[in-house]
């Protein structure tokens, strides 16, 4: 289910990745939840999250109602765990994506301050991960203790996630 997508400020290519998570218990019937890993070519990958109520019409299904929201700023763990359910072996997972490779080759080779900031492991979660760089609203610190290696994300707005990117 590839396919490919214009920006809005200019063209810029896309390939999306999409899955359907399983509805939760308290959904309606006849509803689905649709994730769209939208691969831009920086490389980065940025998540929309559509929701879609349908019904069956003369033995096929319409949609009868459609939201999507652009997750692209994340501020709370709730909206943290609507965009990354999981991240390991997903779309999101930079390492078996193939985008790893190509984000530390443009590091190496590119002067623009967007590269150079995945050499900060709090800019570049911040940037990966979608998170709102508002210091008010989301808190990114880099793991210390030398046991681990990760990052602490703590969102002012609910509870505190954890990566281990």
């Amino acid at each position: 289910m590839d396919g490919q997508a214009r920006g809005q400020c200019g063209i810029r290519r896309m390939k999306i990745r999409r899955g359907i998570r399983s509805r939760p218990p308290m959904m309606e019937k006849n509803t689905a939840e649709i994730l769209y890993y939208a691969w831009t070519s920086d490389p980065h990958v940025t998540v929309w999250k559509e929701d879609i109520t349908f019904e069956e019409r003369d033995g096929s299904y319409k949609v009868t109602d459609e939201n999507i929201r652009f997750l692209d700023y994340i501020v709370s763990g709730t909206e943290f765990d609507e965009a990354y359910p999981q991240i390991n072996g997903t779309p999101m997972d930079y390492t078996v994506n193939g985008m790893y490779d190509a984000l530390v080759m443009n590091s190496l080779l590119s002067s623009s301050m967007l590269y150079q900031n995945l050499k900060d492991p709090v800019l570049a979660a911040k940037y990966l991960l979608n998170l709102l760089d508002n210091e008010n609203k989301v808190q990114v610190e880099a793991l210390q203790d030398g046991s681990k290696e990760g990052i602490n994300i703590k969102s002012l707005l609910s509870r505190t996630a954890q990566s281990g990117l």
